[in-house]
């Protein structure tokens, strides 16, 4: 029974799904933690700690952010989000012109909701 188990979590391990599964549930405890934090629901002896992104790291994760959205990789984002303390800026080349990715993510979102059929009454 021992050697089942653990052919198959080799197995899963070797077609990555492990991987994919631990970071759906990373994702989802975060993002529970985070609402708990909100609603003042989180325990007084529970420390979450997360990142804070200095100057330097605000650009990576603005790319990172835009490629998230873009790729529709909401968990991600959300994971994203809440290990840095709130919302990830968006990334502006000059004055208020967005990065290519953020205006690319725009019109991606533009065509996508033109697409969509109008609602039946």
């Amino acid at each position: 029974m021992n050697t089942i188990n653990t052919q198959a979590a080799e197995r899963l391990e070797k077609t990555r799904f492990l991987r994919k599964i631990k970071a759906e549930m990373k994702a989802n405890v975060i993002e529970t933690l985070v609402s708990m934090e909100e609603n003042n629901e989180l325990p007084k002896d529970l420390k979450v700690k997360r990142y804070t992104p200095n100057d330097e790291t605000a650009d990576a994760l603005s790319y990172i952010g835009e490629f998230c959205a873009f790729h529709n990789l909401t968990n991600t984002l959300k994971c994203l989000r809440a290990e840095t303390n709130g919302d990830i800026m968006v990334l502006r080349t000059a004055g208020n012109e967005k990065s290519k990715l953020a205006r690319a993510i725009e019109i991606y979102n533009q065509k996508k909701a033109a697409e969509a059929p109008a609602p039946e009454n």
